[in-house]
């Protein structure tokens, strides 16, 4: 854009920038502020009636939103792959890591599915079930966190080290708190019965604790 002045040359005006990547209240609610309006509807539905129905749901959205998701970013892993793995373009231990995710990791978790099959034992299969519970919310919160510092670089609102290490200490205290607590409903109401048994009801009661003195302190 630019400006003509009376008595001199046209100049540049400056263009506002983007401090959002889809506007300041859509950015707050999928950064996890929709939780604030939906965790205290959750709560007041009929867990007994609406469990199926949600379960149901969220299989099928996994299908929609995740499944793409993963395609994807499969794509932009393996695009020149070869030359990421392979070649001096990177150092040894970046490329080594790239032959582990790409190549090792896959045949190992290929081979464990297909003896799990084999061998015809649901218990190896609900093992691999609960792995992936496990890691995904791994993967969540390193994806979650990420997600805010872009947020927060974009609207120059830098956080100090105390406050990432809160942040970061109280997401990985709810990600084993859910990973636990899945466990120990699961295995209480029978469904899935082939997942790991949970620890006793005094710890349970305990990583409770934890998880809502770690989320006092972040607050």
């Amino acid at each position: 854009m630019t400006v003509t002045t009376h008595d001199g040359p046209a100049i540049a005006a400056a263009t506002p920038i983007r401090r959002h990547l889809y506007g300041p209240v859509l950015d707050f609610m999928l950064l996890g502020g929709a939780s604030i309006l939906l965790l205290p509807l959750a709560f007041l539905l009929p867990a007994e009636k609406l469990t199926p129905a949600a379960l149901t749901i969220g299989l099928g959205l996994s299908f929609v939103i995740n499944y793409p998701h993963f395609a994807h970013s499969y794509q932009i892993f393996y695009r020149d792959f070869w030359a990421k793995a392979v070649t001096g373009a990177h150092a040894p231990t970046l490329r080594g890591r790239y032959i582990f995710a790409g190549i090792v990791a896959p045949i190992v978790l290929a081979g464990y599915l297909l003896w799990a099959l084999v061998y015809g034992s649901p218990r190896l299969l609900g093992y691999s079930a609960n792995a992936m519970f496990f890691l995904v919310g791994w993967h969540y919160v390193k994806q979650g966190y990420g997600m805010v510092m872009v947020d927060a670089a974009l609207k120059k609102t830098f956080l100090r080290d105390p406050e990432k290490k809160a942040l970061l200490v109280n997401s990985y205290v709810g990600w084993v708190f859910t990973w636990v607590l899945a466990n120990r409903v699961l295995s209480r109401q029978e469904l899935l019965s082939r997942l790991s048994k949970v620890l006793p009801e005094a710890g349970a009661q305990t990583r409770v604790g934890v998880e809502q003195l770690s989320v006092a302190v972040t607050v």
